[in-house]
């Protein structure tokens, strides 16, 4: 039993009640001791999934120093951090992990936690701007150790997916491919990130951001543009994910943090909505967010942050 975790906190005095009950089970009192006990340590079992998110909500379990070096080395968006916005940082990426379940469809490991940080730390950076940062919708992530058949996009084998369920929102999923995904973090200039773009799916659909995705569709030089940027055209991107449905606004949000100095350059006016729409500005490293989140007033209100 982990004596630290808080259903063992709050179950124990119930076991307590419980064996004070048999050890003095004479006593006219030790029946209901017994079955106090019993009714508590069985709803303390039961809810103890709220449990735990309310207690660690408030205070959640520290990010693992090797994660956090992981992060030092392979994110220069964490690593440009001021030291202040680096604990704000570290708490969302805890309570992120916390909230998601990830899942490793190889069958000969459970996912790597240095995968998990990875995915987990850019669903932060992507709303690290916004007081909500949880994409409730999308409760599971899914990552196959290479490319992965996809029965929603043309039955083809891909290295991501952003899986959206029309009618049971709950189900939606993002979906990845182990090797590329961490090809993208180990060399960013020859691969392209496949998280983050996936992620700016979601923040799009969270956000109705989609007047965006549209205006970029109807633009014929920007995938022009785009190369001149990442370096990357769109056929070796598309060879790459082995995505036939690249949305645009994910691939405008992988291009602004890749090089946000040439971005603003290049495509100042949607260097503009982009960093309006994400409250962050990428050329401000060590304080992205434009306006200040207050997270103090996010504690009284009892919010996530």
């Amino acid at each position: 039993m982990d004596f630290k975790s808080p259903t063992s906190r709050i179950g124990l005095p119930f076991l307590v009640m419980i064996i004070m009950g048999i050890i003095f089970r004479e006593a006219s009192i030790a029946p209901y001791l017994v079955m106090i006990g019993l009714l508590g340590g069985g709803l303390t079992f039961a809810f103890r999934q709220p449990i735990h998110w309310y207690w660690y909500a408030k205070s959640p379990p520290p990010v693992a120093p090797e994660m956090v070096q992981i992060l030092e080395v392979k994110m220069p968006y964490f690593r440009n951090l001021s030291a202040v916005n680096k604990k704000h940082f570290l708490r969302r990426m805890s309570l992120f992990m916390m909230a998601k379940e990830m899942e490793s469809l190889n069958d000969d490991e459970m996912l790597p936690a240095d995968i998990r940080g990875l995915i987990a730390a850019t669903a932060v950076q992507i709303n690290f701007g916004k007081e909500e940062f949880l994409f409730p919708e999308f409760k599971k992530i899914i990552v196959h150790p290479s490319l992965f058949l996809s029965a929603a996009l043309n039955r083809q084998f891909h290295g991501s997916e952003t899986f959206i369920d029309p009618e049971h929102k709950s189900h939606s999923c993002l979906i990845f491919a182990g090797d590329r995904l961490m090809h993208s973090f180990n060399d960013p200039k020859s691969g392209y990130n496949i998280v983050l773009h996936e992620v700016a799916n979601v923040f799009m659909e969270k956000n109705n951001l989609h007047h965006i995705e549209n205006a970029l569709k109807y633009n014929k030089e920007i995938l022009k543009q785009f190369a001149m940027i990442r370096g990357f055209n769109y056929i070796q991107i598309l060879e790459y994910t082995k995505n036939p449905k690249m949305s645009y606004f994910g691939l405008a949000m992988e291009h602004l943090y890749f090089d946000p100095k040439k971005f603003q350059i290049i495509l100042p006016e949607l260097f503009d909505a982009l960093t309006k729409a994400l409250n962050q500005n990428p050329l401000n490293p060590e304080n992205p967010v434009v306006t200040p989140i207050d997270y103090e007033l996010l504690v009284e209100k009892n919010k996530i942050y």
